[in-house]
């Protein structure tokens, strides 16, 4: 599965590094006349130059694909529109699919023409792709094999596994390999597979390697968990004696006995937990200590505090009492003060009332003018 991404990736760079070369073809001013040196020296084995009208104007085919009867409808059309696309173009009498891509060829003001390049992909190209691995490659469209890195029979029908389906193992040429498929889609809605090989031979090879490996790991290690056991046993034994020490004195810590002595007779694991513990219990009692003075610092403050609220309380009292008083004492000043200013007024009439009556008393009845 791995190799059938591999081969996918691999298909997918191919296919942009003939968009660059189709590319930099378009670009080449004279490229309708030098047509067929362009395509020697970019090693293209197809070339097509399609104007806006549907004319093809140039066309070239070189290598497998020489006498090919390609199925270009498809192809033509979309070069005609000046579209940038990439793809698989197929072929008919068995002849190799070809790889392509198409870019439109401009000028300043319009599209003039549709170029097409493509490389086929035959037996050169698929070991080209396989390089020095072990792998092999086979090309086919239904059950016609149109290239491959093995010799087969052209000429008869291949069955390869489905392209959604699981690796599965198929006899070729007196092997066994094992076998996974890639699909890739072409213009007109068919399709190209090809089909990852690997020897079944190969994986066999590994698999009993491993399990010779496994076979030897699984007695070493029954060898090792006997000798284990046997130790451990006794590690154990020694373990749980001074495990049981270590219970007892931290027993003795949850009953809030700081000073009982906690052994450490070693540096392993069970010697450090207890000089952790031992540490942990030195701690809590300097803890203690701290807390102890803090309570007794807390005592003190507590008792100064009761002391200023009690000062503040009376001090409120004394000043509540102080606003009552000077409330009151404006509540009575304020009557007596008008009284007060008002006296030497009454103290005139009064005269002047007294004055009237002895003036009654001296002339009533008869009174003078």
């Amino acid at each position: 599965m791995d190799l059938a991404s591999m081969l996918r990736e691999s298909l997918k760079q191919r296919q942009e590094s003939l968009r660059l070369k189709a590319r930099s073809v378009s670009e080449d001013n004279d490229v309708i006349r030098a047509v067929i040196p362009i395509q020697a020296g970019y090693k293209l084995d197809f070339i097509r130059i399609v104007d806006a009208d549907g004319q093809v104007l140039v066309s070239s085919q070189l290598g497998a694909i020489r006498q090919a009867r390609l199925q270009d409808t498809s192809v033509n059309r979309a070069a005609r529109t000046g579209l940038d696309l990439s793809g698989i173009l197929l072929a008919e009498n068995r002849a190799p699919a070809s790889m392509i891509g198409l870019i439109s060829i401009k000028s300043s003001q319009k599209i003039l023409a549709g170029l097409v390049a493509g490389l086929a992909i035959d037996d050169t190209a698929l070991q080209s792709i396989r390089g020095d691995t072990s792998i092999h490659l086979v090309a086919f469209e239904g059950d016609r094999v149109t290239a491959a890195t093995l010799p087969l029979q052209r000429d008869r029908p291949w069955q390869f596994p489905h392209p959604d389906g699981l690796p599965t193992k198929i006899r070729i040429t007196g092997e066994e390999y094992l076998t996974a498929t890639i699909e890739l889609q072409s213009f007109d809605g068919a399709t190209l597979k090809i089909a990852v090989l690997h020897s079944a031979k190969e994986i066999e090879q590994a698999e009993q390697h491993l399990w010779f490996v496994v076979g030897g790991f699984g007695l070493l290690g029954s060898v090792l968990i006997a000798v284990v056991t046997i130790g451990g046993f006794r590690l154990t034994q020694a373990l749980s004696h001074r495990i049981q020490r270590l219970t007892k004195a931290t027993q003795e810590l949850a009953r809030v006995n700081l000073a009982i002595p906690i052994p450490v007779d070693s540096q392993d694991e069970v010697g450090l937990l207890a000089e952790g513990f031992k540490s942990m219990a030195e701690q809590l009692m300097a803890r203690d200590r701290q807390l102890n003075q803090q309570v007794q610092q807390l005592e003190t403050t507590l008792e100064e505090l009761h002391r200023t609220q009690s000062q503040m309380v009376h001090h409120e009292k004394m000043s509540a009492l102080g606003q009552m008083v000077a409330g009151i004492a404006h509540e009575i000043n304020n009557p007596v003060s008008f009284i007060y200013g008002n006296l030497s007024h009454l103290n005139d009439h009064i005269h002047d009332l007294l004055r009237l009556l002895d003036a009654y008393q001296q002339h009533y009845p008869n009174a003078s003018p």
